[in-house]
């Protein structure tokens, strides 16, 4: 993976950002140790682990409420 400069951050991160939205609803914890072990092992370091993603889904009941977030 290529690294890049994350712009007004001074950080370098990888080309590629792996979400965590689903770790602990779709798959086991040994399987989300073996998905992280295997994006570092390919030179990853950056992660998404924000959880508002769903939210915007109309119905969504999670409890994010308009105005917390953009």
């Amino acid at each position: 993976m290529t690294p890049i400069r994350l712009p007004g951050s001074g950080l370098t991160v990888s080309s590629l950002c792996l979400g965590g939205t689903m770790h602990g609803n779709t798959i086991t914890e040994a399987e989300i140790f073996a998905l992280l072990d295997r994006f570092v092992a390919l030179g990853g370091n950056f992660l998404d682990a924000a959880r508002i993603y769903f939210d915007w889904v109309p119905g969504e009941s999670s409890g994010w409420k308009p105005g917390l977030a953009p």
